[in-house]
């Protein structure tokens, strides 16, 4: 008895690890990697987005590193993008962090006056710190085609 659990065990671990799921199968993928500049400098933290235009088509995604690196993500981390034709969007946005309350002992409506969006004025929101052409993929100017050879497509924003 206890040789067939042990059996069991070690099968169903095993069917685990060499994937015995039921999900579909991902289409196959190619690298596409490149270098977001603004004014010749290399942007870190910029979301590149590779809007997909060819039916059935997903998108990609990456973001740059301190050298302006990115490589997309379709599936997987790093995995790359899909066959077919992209437009592709660039932006960065700001992120400020509200600020925290002192004194902890206000109320719901005193911390409400206190924070309120008329006060705070634009430091509340968060901007595109990128010229606002490339965060749209319509007025971008980036096109990019996706085939089976690895893809640099480096990105000079003006």
């Amino acid at each position: 008895m206890f040789k067939s659990r042990l059996s069991l065990l070690t099968c169903l671990a095993l069917c685990a690890l060499v994937g015995c799921d039921s999900a579909p199968d991902n289409p196959p993928t190619t690298p596409v990697t490149g270098t977001v500049t603004y004014k010749k400098k290399p942007v870190e933290g910029a979301l590149v987005v590779l809007v997909a235009q060819t039916p059935d088509a997903q998108g990609a995604v990456g973001t740059t590193d301190a050298d302006g690196n990115y490589a997309v993500s379709t599936f997987a981390d790093g995995d790359g993008a899909v066959a077919g034709t992209y437009k592709v969007k660039v932006s960065k946005y700001e992120i400020v962090a509200e600020p925290a309350a002192e004194g902890g002992d206000m109320s719901e409506e005193e911390e409400e006056d206190e924070y309120s969006e008329e006060d705070m004025g634009d430091e509340q929101d968060s901007g595109n710190l990128l010229p606002s052409k490339y965060e749209n993929e319509i007025t971008s100017g980036f096109e990019v085609t996706v085939g089976d050879e690895p893809v640099t497509l480096d990105l000079e924003l003006k």
